[in-house]
């Protein structure tokens, strides 16, 4: 999603494998499995002239304008109401349900079937 967002800002989806490190021996992008990608998101409120504020919105050190910053930023971050997530986080089976969340359905198939593999094999 991140991706497809930066591309329609015209902002190259690359600057997520720039490496923000000293290490010039191990480059980010070609036949670097190694290379970990980071989206940096920043926003500083400058005084301007008058008694405006002005935003200097950069991701990856790259400047961007606010509309632009709040577009990729806006599907990264959400509203959590404390009290239901803390009564979630209470349940175990909740627990597991929101780490469920980030793993593809194949997988989680997969898994089911391993299971139930399992349960057959210990009946006998």
């Amino acid at each position: 999603i991140v991706s497809r967002r930066l591309q329609q800002f015209g902002i190259d989806p690359l600057i997520l494998y720039h490496q923000h490190t000293e290490d010039t021996t191990h480059p980010a992008g070609d036949d670097n499995e190694d290379a970990v990608g980071y989206l940096h998101l920043q926003r500083t409120l400058v005084s301007g002239s008058s008694t405006k504020l002005k935003s200097n919105c950069r991701i990856n050190e790259k400047y961007v304008s606010l509309k632009t910053l709040r577009e990729i930023a806006s599907p990264l971050f959400t509203t959590v109401d404390v009290g239901v997530a803390a009564g979630a986080l209470a349940r175990p089976a909740s627990r597991l349900a929101m780490l469920d969340i980030g793993v593809e359905d194949s997988i989680k198939q997969q898994c089911m079937k391993s299971r139930n593999a399992y349960k057959e094999a210990t009946k006998r």
